[in-house]
């Protein structure tokens, strides 16, 4: 819409610098970054079909995305956070801290997918606007390993969790598939506050694992694949300045 009906063939290179700059002002960099990448794509294509001789948007400068400081709880804020939750989700984000899973994995584990005898989760669906979905990418579907302490309080949790068409193990109270949103503004967002810790998104549950992990000594490749990324690089961007910092160490 930005270009109107203008053919392929009269775009230029300043038409897709002027689109950055506008989208630059409404969106996030990280959203004007991957309309970048299509757009390249899309461009390279018609290239290759034909439809046009050369690709105006090859040298499209991409906007620099600045990585955000994480967010990571302490051990004693976990345990606050945990106190002030409300008791249906206080065993989901117990979860969510000592695995790491993402919250579409985690609200979409089944009590299937827990292996007791080994003590692993397998990760095998998302859950996103409460329809189920393939994992992220190849990696995400994994093994998870899980602590005894987490087993314990998981299986304490199945007795009193609604029961549910999808077996689900953290389902609504009604027994449906939970709005993530949801969760976060009435009961995840409400415990910080009733706990009184600052403000922190519901991910940074994940950012406390790896730390935790980071902190235990755990291998770096062992960590890649519990949080299910795609490459040891993702860890090292995300984390890799958590393994030098002394006040982190400390």
């Amino acid at each position: 819409p930005f270009w109107g009906r203008l053919p392929l063939s009269s775009l230029t290179a300043l038409h897709f610098q002027e689109f950055v700059s506008e989208r630059l002002k409404v969106v996030r960099p990280k959203t004007v970054l991957n309309e970048v990448q299509l757009i390249k794509a899309i461009f390279k294509r018609a290239v290759i079909w034909g439809y046009l001789e050369a690709n105006p948007a090859e040298h499209l400068e991409r906007p620099r995305v600045s990585r955000p400081e994480i967010e990571i709880l302490s051990p004693l804020e976990v345990e606050k956070l945990l106190v002030h939750s409300t008791r249906h989700y206080r065993t989901a984000f117990l979860t969510a801290v000592l695995t790491g899973l993402r919250a579409g994995e985690l609200w979409a584990m089944k009590w299937e997918d827990i292996d007791w005898i080994s003590l692993k989760i397998f990760v095998r669906r998302s859950l996103w606007k409460r329809n189920f979905q393939t994992p992220k990418s190849k990696y995400s579907i994994r093994k998870v390993d899980i602590s005894e302490h987490l087993a314990n309080e998981l299986k304490k949790w199945r007795l009193l969790s609604p029961k549910n068409e999808h077996d689900l193990v953290f389902p609504d109270p009604r027994g449906k598939p939970v709005s993530h949103g949801g969760v976060v503004k009435r009961h995840f967002e409400p415990a910080l506050e009733r706990a009184g810790l600052r403000h922190v998104s519901f991910h940074s549950l994940r950012h406390t694992n790896a730390s935790m992990r980071i902190k235990s000594g755990q291998n770096v490749k062992f960590i890649q694949h519990q949080l299910g990324h795609s490459s040891i690089k993702i860890t090292l961007d995300v984390y890799g300045h958590l393994f030098d910092d002394p006040e982190f160490n400390r």
